[in-house]
């Protein structure tokens, strides 16, 4: 057997690109085309020529404008009038800005947050109270 298939790859020309077909049980000689597709996918390309993985994307839910809606019921009344617990909540912050319990945050103009860049060590410290230097290594 291995004898065979030694004398078969001597002999015939196309014998690297024959193929055994194993639901029909024969051997299938591939063509230049076929050979071509495989060649590409083997270098991680399309086999197609004439396909374009970049192509406009068409969102096909969208694309007409519906000009009836999905649902046809009515709005409820509940959605466009504020619920009592909103209303309690908001009477509450009221209230509580008129007894003067909550103060508005009085705008003051921020001063503007520079430092000297080549500035001294001392100067950094003073902008960052939280800085720790970095542990000193022996040499």
């Amino acid at each position: 057997d291995q004898l065979d298939k030694l004398l078969d790859r001597m002999d015939n020309p196309d014998f690297w690109r024959t193929v055994h077909n194993k639901q029909e049980g024969e051997n299938v000689v591939l063509k230049e085309d076929d050979i071509a597709i495989i060649n590409k996918l083997k270098s991680n390309k399309f086999p197609d020529l004439g396909y374009n993985p970049y192509e406009p994307y068409i969102d096909f839910i969208t694309y007409d404008k519906l000009e009836t809606p999905l649902v046809d019921t009515p709005e409820p009344k509940r959605r466009f009038i504020p619920s009592k617990h909103e209303h309690k909540k908001v009477m509450k912050l009221i209230r509580a800005i008129r007894n003067g319990w909550i103060k508005p945050k009085e705008d003051t103009p921020k001063k503007p947050s520079y430092y000297d860049l080549w500035g001294t060590k001392e100067d950094t410290e003073k902008q960052n109270p939280m800085h720790m230097p970095a542990p000193k290594l022996t040499l």
